[in-house]
């Protein structure tokens, strides 16, 4: 079985076969399948992770040069392969 299947499962055996009821928090505890999905989904894509890091020299970034105290930003995203992220 999938684990798509399973917290769908997991949730009719919990919440019951209406699924159109919006979940309670109790109810919410006990699907502990889908917890574990979320926080599988949320470590392999976090919403945003930045790294800022203030520059004591003058540097070059791809084709940017950057001065004394400039705060720089890196994203997560830009850190990923096309190839990666496609599908």
């Amino acid at each position: 079985m999938c684990e798509q299947q399973a917290c769908y499962e997991e949730q009719v055996y919990h919440v019951g076969k209406d699924l159109t009821q919006p979940l309670d928090y109790d109810a919410l505890k006990e699907c502990t399948l889908l917890e574990r999905c979320i926080k599988e989904t949320l470590r392999l894509r976090p919403p945003l992770v930045t790294i800022m890091r203030m520059c004591k020299t003058p540097q070059v970034i791809t084709t940017i040069t950057t001065t004394t105290n400039s705060i720089v930003v890196f994203t997560e995203g830009l850190q990923r392969l096309p190839k990666d992220t496609e599908g």
